[in-house]
């Protein structure tokens, strides 16, 4: 056997290796947890906030800000330039 076809064989045979082990965690054998023979470090996780329960006496915003054809952004977007640009003084010389 020659060198060559000894690194195909070698390549093969990880490549083989590697599908059966992909295989063997997507179908998921919880017989065996190679994830819980080393302790976690990561602290306990703390519990879900509570939230406390609607009421149902919602208020309406004081204010509106668009109508339906109107973007959110529009109701607080500034013009970009004044109405009227500013009245030139001439200078005195």
């Amino acid at each position: 056997m020659g060198k060559e076809t000894a690194a195909i064989l070698l390549i093969t045979v990880v490549h083989l290796v590697g599908v059966a082990v992909l295989l063997w965690a997507v179908l998921g054998n919880d017989e065996l947890d190679l994830r819980g023979w080393w302790p976690r470090d990561d602290p306990p996780e703390p519990p879900p906030p509570v939230t406390p329960p609607p009421s149902g006496d919602a208020e309406p915003a004081a204010r509106r800000l668009r109508t339906e054809h109107e973007r959110l952004a529009d109701a607080h977007r500034r013009p970009r330039r004044p109405e009227h640009a500013p009245e030139r003084e001439p200078e005195r010389v």
